[in-house]
Parts: C-alpha cells; structure tokens; sequence
C-alpha cells in the first residue's frame, strides 16, 4: 500500500486505500440456529420418521409452520403433551431439508 502527501495551497491531502470488513449479523444468527439444530443444544420436540429421530426446537417449528404451531397450542394434542411428532408420508432427507430452511433459511442442493 502506498501513501502520497502533498501540500497545495496551504492544504493537506493525504491518498490511501480502506479496507472494511463488515459484520453480518443475519450471518452469524444463521450459524447459531444452525448449530443449535445439528448439535441438538436445548431441544425440546422429536420429529420421528420412521426409525430416524430428529431432536429439534418447538419454537423454531411453531414460528416456521402454522400447522406445528396448531398442534403445539392444542393441549389435547398428544405433540404438544410429550413433544413428539410422528412424520410417516416424507422422508427423513425431506424432512431434514424442511428443517434446514427452518433454522437458517437455506437449502443445500443434494
């Protein structure tokens, strides 16, 4: 990187280069919710798909699915009373995906 300095008219001007690095906030949620998923930090619901178990976050499917969120406001519902959910018509790869866009909103290609 190079400087130049000049003096004209009494003025100082000075010509350099700025480097910004910017921080993603939208990111870094992104990152966390993710993690949260894949580690299954805090969950509080199992979504079963035949013998696969996917532990994840009520939360997170109430405010992504009017219909989870239906069934985890009904009490008489058996999901909201033990917080497992039994998917039989997709499968675990389909269910995974949906989860994926749930939790940071992409879906990877596969």
């Amino acid at each position: 990187m190079y400087e130049f300095y000049s003096i004209t008219d009494d003025t100082l001007y000075i010509h350099c280069d700025v480097e910004v690095d910017c921080y993603n906030p939208i990111y870094n949620l992104e990152n966390k919710y993710s993690n949260m998923l894949e580690l299954g930090i805090f969950t509080d619901c199992v979504i079963k798909i035949g013998e696969d178990l996917i532990k994840t976050h009520r939360s997170i499917l109430a405010n992504n699915s009017k219909v989870f969120q239906t069934m985890f406001e009904q009490n008489g519902m058996i999901e909201a009373q033990n917080g497992e959910i039994i998917i039989s018509d997709f499968s675990p790869d389909c269910v995974q995906a949906m989860l994926e866009f749930f939790y940071n909103g992409k879906v990877n290609k596969g």
